[in-house]
């Protein structure tokens, strides 16, 4: 998921509503459960979280999520 909000399945992208439809297909040609997640820090959780449902929902029940090297902790409140 780009920070946009843009889905992509691989290279190709997306709609949202194409994604719910294409989901269950692509899970049930798989042999596992497991799926890989990206999706830009600056996204809005509530996108990542919704996809992730739809993700379960289709039948993945193992949700990895990917990030794109090291994210440096915020600093501290003094």
């Amino acid at each position: 998921i780009t920070a946009d909000g843009k889905v992509y399945i691989q290279k190709t992208e997306v709609s949202f509503e194409d994604l719910a439809l294409r989901l269950p297909a692509i899970a049930a040609e798989r042999e596992g459960d497991r799926v890989y997640l990206r999706a830009d820090r600056a996204l809005n959780y509530g996108r990542v979280a919704t996809v992730m449902g739809l993700l379960n929902k289709s039948g993945f029940t193992s949700i990895a999520l990917v990030t794109d090297g090291v994210v440096p902790a915020p600093a501290a409140a003094e």
